[in-house]
């Protein structure tokens, strides 16, 4: 049945991925156009493209979601027999997936556009865009962990959003967004203070400020600082049990409060 789901999901998804993907590859065509030209206005591009990732699952995430209502689906959907945590885990782990191809395009195109600035000719460019790809790729795990915390954050507050609108409670939908801000702002006091850098940030699983500053070293530039740009074990581990946490509340309110 979980592997129904996952070909239900894929199915009905693959329409809307595949727009994205193409309005994304015609973003990835313009960069190395204007990369090819010398035009520093593809970097711009390619920063709107992370953007864009950013918001990837939130947008994949609600439509999926929202689409069992809006195609009038959702009493058979909710009346699959199979248990919650499988119907909401076949909606997000296909549309993580997805997002890891798309980011996957991304990286490629991004770093191959680099590529093609540093050999336009330009002094300044075959100087300066060796040194920013070799700097991203020491940062790319930092990078990329960042951008897909926060895309997954931003997707679950989404859906959690989305199926209290769904619930039976009152005011289902004001209520989650007074839950989610609530919780927002608790977790950015709580991962600020004293006692959640003691508990989590302790074992560095990658010092991205090292590496970065080795680079720059070695390409004969002084920076004077060192570190700073940390990935902790105890954090990272952390916000997976948090997501594993939304994940089955979200299963739980599939269960008891939402409504076909």
């Amino acid at each position: 049945m979980y592997a129904a789901l996952w070909k239900k999901e894929w199915r009905e998804s693959l329409p809307r991925f595949v727009i994205i993907l193409g309005l994304l590859s015609a973003g990835y065509i313009g960069i190395l156009v204007l990369a090819f030209r010398g035009d520093p206005l593809g970097v711009l591009i390619g920063i709107a493209a992370v953007g864009l990732h950013l918001v990837f699952l939130f947008l994949q995430w609600t439509l999926a979601f929202h689409g069992e209502w809006k195609s009038r689906t959702q009493w058979t959907w909710l009346n699959i027999p199979a248990p919650a945590w499988q119907l909401v885990t076949a909606k997000l782990g296909v549309g993580f997936v997805q997002y890891l191809l798309s980011v996957a395009l991304m990286t490629g195109v991004g770093f191959w556009a680099l590529a093609v600035y540093a050999q336009t000719g330009d002094p300044m460019m075959a100087e300066a865009f060796p040194l920013f790809a070799e700097g991203l790729l020491a940062l790319y795990p930092l990078l990329f962990t960042m951008l897909t915390l926060l895309s997954i954050s931003l997707g679950l507050v989404a859906v959690f959003i989305l199926l209290m609108m769904k619930s039976w409670l009152p005011l289902g939908g004001w209520i989650g967004t007074a839950a989610a801000a609530a919780a927002v702002y608790s977790w950015f006091q709580f991962s600020g203070s004293a006692v959640y850098a003691s508990l989590f940030q302790n074992v560095v699983l990658f010092d991205a400020g090292a590496r970065l500053e080795l680079l720059l070293n070695e390409e004969g530039v002084e920076t004077g600082a060192g570190g700073g740009l940390y990935l902790y074990a105890g954090e990272l581990t952390l916000e997976v049990l948090v997501i594993a946490a939304i994940i089955a509340l979200l299963s739980w309110m599939l269960d008891r409060i939402v409504q076909a």
